[in-house]
């Protein structure tokens, strides 16, 4: 999935410059230009930068508090435009993670995307999910054994479609192989079961070596779809 960056300003032209740095590293830009759209966005989407232009843009504090209160965006790497020193004592206060003052070119905008991109891949892949069709076997307390297919796999859990309703709160044995052979076991904790054939798994324990595999495995998963997106040229 793309990355994605929330560009709060009324200045078409820092605008243009952090739309045009964000294609160039892979990343769709979306441009507002008011406080209150704003406030709307970032309430409903998911960012992985936001942009606040302090300057031309009326209570940008108060995006930027919600920005970190909100459990979604609370993490996402913010870029405050202040020239003024009050402005810049605010945003810092706030939280912002890079400091921008006028005048900017787009040289100042691709350093810093350069910069945070690397914080902003590293919390894509806390959170990764990758969908993969694995058979899981799953051993009960009572050495019942349920055939299941996974949805997706994350560092911390998996999704499954199985015929078998779960009950949220049980514990099983879970086993896999993963693609290149890897073997893979965990005692998992049923975390959800919707009656309709899905189930939400938790990795309660797992073994640090297979736990460094898996995270291997992912990490190789996760890049792969990053390289798969052609960045574009600069002109």
């Amino acid at each position: 999935m793309q990355m994605q960056a929330l560009v709060v300003t009324a200045d078409q032209w820092l605008s243009s410059l952090f739309g045009k740095a964000s294609t160039e590293i892979g990343m769709e830009a979306q441009i507002i230009g008011d406080a209150e759209l704003a406030l709307n966005e970032v309430s409903r989407s998911k960012y992985d930068t936001v942009v606040l232009d302090f300057d031309t843009v009326s209570e940008p504090s108060q995006v930027l508090g919600v920005v970190r209160s909100s459990r979604s965006n609370r993490s996402a790497v913010i870029f405050a435009v202040a020239t003024d020193n009050a402005h810049k004592k605010t945003a810092s206060q706030y939280g912002a993670n890079f400091l921008l003052h006028r005048p900017i070119d787009i040289a100042q905008v691709r350093r810093g995307l350069a910069a945070a991109k690397g914080f902003m891949l590293g919390e894509r892949r806390r959170y990764f999910r990758c969908a993969v069709e694995l058979v899981v076997l799953l051993a009960r307390s009572d050495s019942e054994r349920v055939q299941c297919t996974s949805m997706n796999i994350s560092s911390s859990g998996m999704g499954i479609k199985t015929a078998t309703a779960l009950t949220p709160g049980e514990r099983l044995n879970a086993s896999c192989m993963l693609p290149g052979g890897v073997n893979f076991g965990a005692i998992v904790r049923v975390i959800w079961d919707d009656r309709h054939g899905k189930s939400g798994l938790h990795f309660d324990s797992v073994p640090p070596d297979l736990q460094s595999k898996l995270e291997t495995w992912l990490d190789s998963q996760f890049y792969a779809e990053r390289i798969s997106t052609p960045l574009r040229q600069r002109t």
